[in-house]
């Protein structure tokens, strides 16, 4: 869950900075897709926005307007959730180490899967893989090894 959090936060970052954001319709539509950033995140991405060339630049106004808003959404259902409203993103995402249900093993897992070589091979053999490509050098690994 925390994983699939973070890399929510991640895509909807970079949604906010490629994202039309020219008048104030725009800004308030791409902050309202981007309800896991919280106003300290959107703040500091929007502040520090490089606008492409011709782009105009966020008035600081707009900025102030977008964040309180996400003070309202986002920054309540952090404080709810017992967290901090941070601007970074813990790096410890404190997750066991989990092994899928479904009886994997790495005991289990020997040599080559059936039918990895013969759906490697052709692909290999078309030229889709060159010289230096993962596909040539598995699948020449591959036909040598044969499980």
């Amino acid at each position: 869950m925390i994983v699939y959090f973070s890399l929510i936060c991640l895509f909807q970052a970079a949604h906010l900075l490629e994202a039309p954001k020219a008048n104030p319709d725009d800004l308030s539509n791409v902050c309202s897709s981007c309800f896991k950033l919280n106003s300290l995140q959107i703040s500091a991405l929007l502040e520090n926005y490089i606008p492409s060339p011709g782009e105009p630049r966020i008035p600081y106004e707009e900025i102030q307007r977008v964040v309180a808003m996400a003070r309202t959404t986002a920054d309540e259902l952090t404080r709810s959730d017992g967290r901090e409203v941070r601007l970074e993103e813990e790096p410890d995402l404190q997750l066991p180490f989990l092994l899928p249900e479904d009886g994997y093993s790495c005991d289990i897992v020997k040599g080559v899967p059936n039918g990895l070589t013969e759906f490697v091979q052709p692909l290999a053999q078309s030229g889709r893989g060159r010289e230096g490509e993962w596909v040539t050098l598995c699948a020449a690994d591959l036909i040598n090894c044969r499980g």
